[in-house]
C-alpha cells in the first residue's frame, strides 16, 4: 500500500527523502498520541494515515469510517462507548449497580472486594424504582450494612495540635438529607476510620486489580482530597479521609473503577448531572446543594437541578465522573448492546432513582466530543 501511495505522491513533486521524513514524523506523532481516530475518506491522504495508524497503533486506532482494499473491515472497529445518564444524579453505589446490570460479572465484583482486604463484602440484589428494575449494591462489614458515609464535606484537614471540632459518633442520617444513602436507625455499623491519602493508595497498591483500575481509583481519591484541600485552604498532605475514607466508599470507588475497566469501552460520555437541591448539614454547618467540595469537583461539568430537594450527586459520584474523563452530551447516536440501571436508596415521586448506563458503538462520529483522543489529518502534497 505504501508504495502505491508514494507513487501517487511523486506527481506532487515530493522526493523520496521528504516522503521518508513525513512518514517518520507521522509515526512518531501517532506513537506519542497513544490512540487515534481516523476519518477515512478514500483519498490518498487518509488512506496513508489509516495505514500508518493501523500499523503503529493496531487496535488503538479506534475508528475508521469507510472500507479500504488495503485495510480490511475485519481489522477496523467503530468507537465503543458507555453513555451514563444522571437523571437522578450519580453516586458510587449507583455506578457499581449499573455496571453489574450492564453485564459486569458479580464474581468480578466479589473478587475485587476481597482483594481490597478491608473486611468488607458486598450484597447484590434487584429492586424496583418507580417500576424500573435496577441493581442495588450494599457494602457489608461483619454481616451488617456499613454506614454509608458518601456525603458532602467529609474529608477534613487533620491538625495534630488540637482535637477535631466535630463528633464522628453521630449517624450519617442524623447529619444529612442525602439522596442515595440510607436510614441508619436500624443498628447498622459505623466504619468511619481516619485514613490519609497515602494509606488509601497503599490499600489499592496491594490489591490484585488491573493497573488501569488502580490508577482510576487512586485518581478518584486524589480528586476528593484536592477538592477538600481547596475548600479548607490547606495542603492536601494535611487532609485525612474520615467518612470518605470509610470502607464502603473505598469499595464503591474501586469496584466502580474495576467495573468500568471491564466494560472494555473506548470512551465514557455522560449526560448533564442533576444535582438536586435544598441544603445539607455538614460538619462545618448547613450548606446549599451541591455542597462545597462537591461543587469544586463539578467545575466545568454541565449541571442542573430538577427541583428535587435532596442531594443527588455525591462527592464520590462527582469524583468518578471526573476520573473517567467523561465527555458530556445528550444521548448520542449509537448502536446499544447492553443497558444497566443502578439503584439509589431513596425513591422520588414521578422519577426513578436510578443511574442508567448504555454500552455500544458510536454510529455518528461527528457527535463525539473526543477531548483526549487525537484526530489527525495528513497532507502529502502541499499546493
Amino acid at each position: 500500500m505504501l508504495s502505491g501511495i508514494r507513487a501517487q505522491s511523486e506527481n506532487s513533486g515530493l522526493d523520496q527523502d521528504e516522503l521518508d521524513r513525513n512518514e517518520n514524523a507521522l509515526r512518531s506523532r501517532l506513537a506519542s498520541l497513544g490512540s487515534v481516530l481516523v476519518a477515512y475518506s478514500g483519498g490518498t491522504d487518509s488512506a496513508f494515515l489509516a495505514w500508518a495508524a493501523h500499523e503503529v497503533l493496531g487496535d488503538r486506532m479506534i475508528a475508521v469510517l469507510a472500507d479500504s482494499p488495503s485495510l480490511p473491515r475485519r481489522d477496523l472497529r467503530y468507537m465503543r462507548i458507555a453513555y451514563i445518564e444522571c437523571l437522578s444524579g450519580i453516586s458510587g453505589d449507583m455506578t457499581v449497580g449499573a455496571l453489574l446490570h450492564a453485564g459486569v460479572s458479580e464474581e468480578l465484583l466479589q473478587e475485587t472486594v476481597a482483594a481490597l482486604n478491608v473486611g468488607a463484602e458486598s450484597r447484590i440484589r434487584r429492586v424496583d424504582r418507580s417500576g424500573i428494575s435496577a441493581t442495588k449494591v450494599d457494602v457489608l462489614v461483619n454481616g451488617k450494612v456499613a454506614d454509608r458515609v458518601d456525603a458532602p464535606d467529609h474529608v477534613h484537614p487533620h491538625h495534630h495540635d488540637h482535637p477535631h471540632a466535630h463528633d464522628h459518633s453521630h449517624s450519617h442520617a442524623d447529619a444529612h438529607s442525602h439522596g442515595h444513602d440510607h436510614d441508619h436507625h436500624d443498628g447498622r455499623t459505623d466504619h468511619r476510620e481516619r485514613r490519609s491519602l497515602s494509606t488509601i493508595e497503599n490499600i489499592l497498591g496491594k490489591a490484585d486489580i488491573p493497573a488501569s483500575a488502580r490508577e482510576m481509583g487512586i485518581r478518584g481519591f486524589e480528586l476528593l482530597g484536592e477538592a477538600e484541600a481547596g475548600v479548607h485552604n490547606v495542603p492536601i498532605e494535611s487532609i485525612h479521609f474520615h467518612e470518605v475514607g470509610a470502607v464502603d466508599t473505598i469499595v464503591d470507588i474501586v469496584c466502580a473503577s474495576v467495573g468500568c475497566h471491564a466494560l472494555g469501552v473506548d470512551r465514557f460520555i455522560c449526560s448533564p448531572l442533576n444535582v438536586g437541591g435544598g441544603t445539607v448539614k455538614c460538619a462545618h454547618g448547613e450548606f446549599p446543594v451541591p455542597a462545597p467540595a462537591t461543587l469544586v469537583l463539578l467545575k466545568g461539568i454541565p449541571i442542573y437541578s430538577s427541583g428535587i430537594r435532596s442531594e443527588l450527586v455525591t462527592p464520590t459520584g462527582a469524583a468518578l465522573v471526573r476520573a473517567l474523563d467523561c465527555s458530556f452530551s445528550a444521548f448520542p447516536s449509537m448502536s446499544v448492546e447492553f443497558v444497566g440501571c443502578g439503584a439509589g436508596s431513596r425513591e422520588f415521586d414521578g422519577r426513578p432513582s436510578v443511574l442508567r448506563i448504555s454500552v455500544g458503538e458510536l454510529t455518528n462520529l461527528a457527535e463525539d466530543p473526543m477531548p483526549t483522543c487525537g484526530l489527525m489529518s495528513l497532507w502529502l502534497a502541499q499546493p
